[in-house]
């Protein structure tokens, strides 16, 4: 399920300029797609995460994945740009209740000794979604244009919900805890507490602003230059990708290194 909703985070970025073109909009407002879904992701995930605890974990992503496929085939039949935002803006709201939630199911489901092993596989799942997304949906962009990377990638994640729905029946989950406000706001005042997390929160906002706000503008970079191929912007894209998954590789060798120093 995390291979499936990270195929849709960067999947927009490279066909940008074939979206500007078909629907006769300026290619700077057409980038704002990206923004649209990533800006709404970031804003609930700690709402989601929150969520995931009293209504279930596998139950929601189960729920969030079905949005952001629904909101894609939405997106492969939009015959205009408000349309194609508010689709995005949806997809962007439940998307976050998929990778976050995914990690906390880890640490439910995993011992202590083996859960930082587990952690860096499920983020190198993640980058490879990120990596496949945005190179693949270049390549479909060239062959069926950018509604059918909507397409396609909507049909993929509709088939992987079903999946899941009766893949998870078996899984056995801690029950979900009853909605207690107060225990809610005690958990994020001693997160904000921890000047550790403050580093943390700095620095990946700074990462999103000089790095992932870069993706969306890619293509246009490119048509500048002549180079009109989504599937040259999409490899482009994808190679951030490419060094997020061998770091969390190389982070799954040391982790076993220093086991067996130990």
């Amino acid at each position: 399920m995390v291979f499936a909703q990270t195929l849709f985070t960067r999947a927009v970025d490279p066909v940008i300029p074939m979206i500007a073109e078909s629907l006769d909009i300026d290619v700077a407002t057409a980038a704002l797609l990206s923004s649209a879904y990533t800006f709404p992701y970031a804003l609930v995930q700690p709402a989601l995460g929150v969520t995931g605890d009293f209504f279930g974990k596998t139950r929601l992503m189960n729920l969030c994945l079905l949005v952001v496929a629904v909101a894609a085939l939405v997106c492969a039949v939009a015959t205009s740009f408000s349309l194609l935002v508010a689709m995005r803006v949806a997809a962007g709201l439940v998307a976050g209740g998929v990778f976050p939630v995914a990690m906390a199911l880890v640490g439910d489901l995993v011992p202590v000794n083996q859960r930082q092993v587990a952690i860096g596989r499920l983020l190198a799942v993640g980058l490879t979604g990120n990596l496949i997304g945005a190179s693949i949906a270049g390549v479909i962009g060239d062959f069926l244009g950018w509604r059918g990377v909507f397409a396609i990638l909507g049909a993929f994640g509709s088939i992987v919900t079903v999946t899941a729905f009766f893949a998870f029946r078996g899984v056995v989950t801690p029950p979900p805890a009853p909605f207690n406000r107060a225990a809610v706001i005690a958990n994020f005042r001693s997160i904000f507490a921890d000047p550790r997390a403050n580093v943390c929160f700095i620095s990946v906002f700074f990462e999103a602003i000089f790095i992932h706000g870069l993706f969306p503008y890619v293509a246009l970079l490119l048509l500048a230059i002549g180079e009109t191929r989504a599937s040259i912007a999409g490899l482009l894209i994808a190679a951030f990708a490419v060094g997020g998954v061998l770091y969390s590789l190389s982070c799954r060798s040391s982790l076993h290194a220093s086991g067996n120093a130990v």
